[in-house]
């Protein structure tokens, strides 16, 4: 209804609305305020997305369904509070954001939100654009951090991912090009499609032995990347994985990655040297692309210690 009406600053929505539509109030850049009546039960999907000049909402308790990316690339939020009485969602301990009450997962967040211990999940773009995000400490309650949730918090420096996550989802991490270094925990399986893609910053990334998949675009551009080690429980690295890592020199893979798919490391114009284990070439040049086969180099065999 008003999507991308930049110059609107305020609007009284009446008492006879029950829904917001999707994309209602989109791209409404100076719209500063706004208060939802007690009708409203709906907020649609990417309702508010990029109102970059709104400081503060409040979900009324009439409220029983806010859709995906909501708030989405609100980068002035600083104040989220759902009223008390709200049997979908609430605003615990103060702590500025929305979380869905019986899944404590957390729909949506801002750059002033501290995340409670009880929260298990972090939601779908629940931070995403919140490019004013310079650091987040994520409780070792969550297990799982959803596609896009931290998607574009281009001012984000660090984060510490809890031992209990077992999930990345797609595109969690995508374009947060502050980040220097991401320590990934030994329950993760799956990175996720797009998960650390056009991380420019990245310097440093651990992979641990947990994962199996290395997903499509996992690392896409991730342009200061000099070295990686896959680890041996990996079977396969997905499309495009590590495209564009210009500065990427050195890899080294396990025993067994069963799938590498063809433009997995294409555009990595710096790598010198593919290491792989001890009669493992001919195996890897099965797999690799043609151009890559010169850069292979067997590692020497781990020898067993002798018994006493």
């Amino acid at each position: 209804a008003f999507s991308g009406c930049t110059r609107l600053t305020s609007i009284v929505i009446p008492e006879s609305v029950t829904k917001i539509w999707d994309d209602a109030f989109k791209g409404c850049t100076g719209l500063t305020s706004i208060v939802i009546p007690e009708s409203v039960t709906e907020i649609g999907n990417f309702a508010f997305d990029g109102c970059t000049g709104l400081k503060s909402i409040v979900i009324p308790e009439s409220v029983t369904e806010i859709g995906r990316g909501a708030f989405r690339g609100c980068t002035g939020l600083t104040s989220i509070i759902v009223e008390a009485g709200n049997k979908k969602y609430d605003s615990r301990d103060n702590c500025n954001a929305i979380i869905e009450t019986a899944t404590n997962r957390l729909v949506c967040g801002c750059k002033t939100t501290i995340i409670p211990e009880s929260v298990t999940e972090i939601g779908w773009s629940a931070f995403s654009g919140c490019t004013r995000l310079t650091s987040v400490v994520i409780p070792e309650s969550v297990t799982k951090i959803g596609p896009g949730a931290f998607y574009g918090c281009s001012g984000l420096k660090s984060i510490v991912i809890p031992e209990r996550v077992t999930e990345i989802g797609n595109n969690a991490f995508e374009n947060c090009t502050g980040l220097t270094s991401v320590v990934i925990p030994e329950r993760v399986t799956v990175i996720g499609w797009c998960a650390f893609s056009g991380c420019t910053g990245l310097t440093s990334i651990v992979i641990p032995k947990s994962v199996t998949e290395i997903g499509h675009r996992a690392f896409f551009g991730c342009t200061r990347l000099t070295s990686i080690v896959i680890p041996k429980g990996v079977t396969k690295i997905g499309d495009y994985a590590f495209t564009y890592c210009v500065n990427l020199k050195e890899v080294t893979l396990p025993a067994g990655v069963k799938k590498i798919e063809e433009y997995s490391f294409s555009y990595c114009n710096a790598l010198e040297t593919i290491y792989v284990p001890a009669e493992k070439t001919e195996y890897y040049e099965k797999r690799l692309p043609c151009k890559l086969h010169d850069r292979i180099v067997e590692l020497e065999p781990v020898k067993k210690a002798k018994k006493k």
